[in-house]
């Protein structure tokens, strides 16, 4: 199955945008990967999501907005995670 196919395909599942899918499918089917530079790839996204997702920074990012909230702040757009004290 070609990579736009199956993106779409799970999207649609989800109730995704398929022409997104088929846009970022495409672009990925185009990449003349090696071994060494998908795995450097992967350990790349797995240190974003690591940094960016893992629950008790989503958790200190609640809290920053929750914060705000409570302030009468203005909720900011990418809230940052507030240090835990």
């Amino acid at each position: 199955m070609h990579i736009a196919n199956l993106l779409v395909s799970i999207n649609e599942s989800y109730g995704g945008p398929p022409k997104a899918a088929i846009g970022l499918g495409n672009e990925v089917q185009q990449l003349d990967m090696t071994e060494e530079d998908r795995a450097a790839m992967g350990e790349r996204g797995r240190e974003l999501v690591t940094k960016e997702y893992a629950w008790e920074v989503l958790a200190r990012k609640m809290l920053t907005v929750y914060y705000h909230i409570f302030e009468g702040k203005e909720n900011p757009l990418h809230p940052q995670p507030i240090n835990a004290s």
